[in-house]
């Protein structure tokens, strides 16, 4: 578990109206004056901003976020020991298995004991099998069936479970990344994370593609080691009702921070962790005003998560009212309802996060947000109230193999199918998306309310891809998305209960 984090942006720099000191509202003119004289900072245009820290504030005015210590990483041109980048003149390659490096001999010496089991291991079984030189050439499908079986062997070797860092430096060796030739090797001198054939100009191309993104992955994995992935204080910023909202994630950001409030100062891993946190939100709120088009005057608005990640939907739960509600004001009430079967939620923790505390218009104009966790439950184990939207973020519905090993999916597709709503469903790359739909379509009738797109409000924190690397080498949380509804159902639409129980 996390440590709580408080942050705020600096005493006196949020936006002001005549009305109050607390809140503040658009003024039209103020932003599109803005917009003309700068652009939004992409987070790319952030990767040389120092690590953004924010004053601590009192308990009054501080922001609730659970700050998860990152894991660490492996990367094969990253120090084992502190994660700093290598180069081919500094590093120092572990002198048995030469599968990881170091920034100093003094970091080599300090991980001797900690890797030793693994290199011994692996160096045995490298040297049995003549490294990785067998991986040089073979397809995209081959070349991770043979890293995945030689993670079998050398964790069957090993005797345990392996850490996953130590699987990562099976998974992700140093080796050319377009043949998978392990010697005669460049390393690229802009992002320093990804090796090509020198001779071989058409390999550095098929880096060049990806470049940029290797840069802000590295910068974040780096700065997170030591600083954590904490997204700065989110400013009161209430939007007029009939006022036009930017597209992107950039743009809306922008219109928020850029007064007054660190805009310019919050740097690439912050920037990062703010799209994480705001991705759930925000993607909802797309799907709802932008995409469906729905009249958001209603006074309640429920939303059932499928799926949850206390990680990911849940870091921060003060986005629902910062990045929703805010941009809603003419909803009154928004009841939230997270479940899945690997969602766990500390009962200390739970009490906190289940009663956000608001800002005083939302206070002042009786404005709540309810929030319910169902932890350890499948969806169709749950009862609830019909909801006005449900969301699955990432779900991998096309798996077949998912919690224990089994396919669940079948009677929680029928049952979210069964309430008629709209189904918003998110996914890393664009080809899991389909098989996601397909899925629903071969248990159920559904209707597509919108066409499988790119998400202007995904996650901007880059993750390593495995299953299709070589499509897409990184992927991004709630990447594209797709809206469906289930349709001709003949279930009670105010209550639904667990499909299995039915006679």
């Amino acid at each position: 578990m996390g440590r709580k984090s408080k942050r705020k942006h600096k005493t006196g720099q949020s936006f002001k109206s005549n009305n109050s000191k607390y809140n503040a509202r658009i003024d039209d003119e103020i932003i599109e004056k803005s917009l003309v004289e700068s652009k939004p900072l992409l987070i790319t245009e952030r990767l040389n901003i120092s690590p953004y820290h924010a004053e601590e504030v009192d308990d009054e005015e501080c922001e609730l976020q659970l700050d998860f210590r990152p894991r660490p990483y492996f990367a094969s041109s990253l120090c084992y020991f502190c994660s700093k980048p290598c180069t081919a003149e500094t590093s120092v390659p572990c002198d048995s298995c030469n599968m990881v490096v170091y920034c100093s001999r003094e970091h080599h010496q300090q991980n001797v004991k900690f890797h030793k089991q693994l290199c011994t291991v692996v160096t045995e079984i490298c040297r049995r099998n003549h490294g990785l030189d067998l991986a040089k050439n073979l397809n995209a499908d081959e070349y991770r069936s043979f890293r995945i079986e030689l993670l079998h062997i050398v964790q069957t070797a090993l005797g345990r479970r392996m850490e996953l860092w130590e699987r990562e430096i099976l998974l992700y060796p140093k080796l050319c990344r377009a043949c998978h030739a392990s010697e005669n090797l460049e390393q690229c001198d802009k992002c320093l994370m990804e090796f090509f054939c020198k001779d071989d100009p058409v390999h550095k191309k098929q880096h060049d593609l990806y470049c940029q993104e290797y840069k802000v992955f590295q910068t974040i994995l780096r700065t997170q080691r030591d600083n954590g992935f904490v997204a700065p204080k989110i400013p009161d910023y209430i939007f007029e009702e009939n006022h036009e909202l930017p597209d992107s994630f950039d743009e809306l950001i922008k219109q928020i921070f850029d007064i007054g409030c660190d805009y310019e100062k919050i740097d690439c891993t912050t920037y990062a962790a703010l799209s994480q946190i705001a991705s759930p939100a925000l993607t909802a709120f797309y799907v709802l005003r932008k995409q469906l088009k729905l009249n958001l005057n209603r006074k309640i608005l429920k939303i059932h998560v499928i799926g949850a990640e206390l990680q990911f939907e849940c870091a921060n739960l003060a986005v629902w009212e910062k990045l929703f509600m805010h941009l809603m004001p003419g909803i009154k009430n928004l009841r939230l309802e997270f479940c899945g079967p690997e969602f766990y939620v500390p009962p200390d923790i739970a009490n906190v996060l289940q009663k956000p505390k608001l800002c005083t218009s939302c206070r002042t104009k009786g404005r709540n947000i309810d929030i319910i966790f169902h932890c350890g439950k499948l969806y169709h184990q749950v009862e609830n109230d019909k909801p006005d939207l449900i969301c699955l973020f990432n779900p991998g519905l096309y798996r077949t193999t998912g919690f224990a090993n089994q396919d669940t999916w079948p009677l929680t597709i029928e049952k979210f199918c069964n309430y008629g709503v709209p189904i918003l469903i998110t996914s890393y790359t664009e080809v899991e998306l389909p098989r996601d739909l397909q899925r629903i379509r071969d248990i159920r009738e559904a209707q597509v309310e919108c066409e499988p797109r790119r998400n202007p409000f995904a996650s901007l924190k880059p993750e390593r891809n495995f299953v299709s690397d070589d499509v897409a080498p990184l992927i991004y949380k709630n990447y594209f998305l797709s809206v469906v509804k289930g349709i001709n159902s003949n279930k009670t639409e105010r209550r639904c209960a667990n499909p299995a129980n039915k006679a």
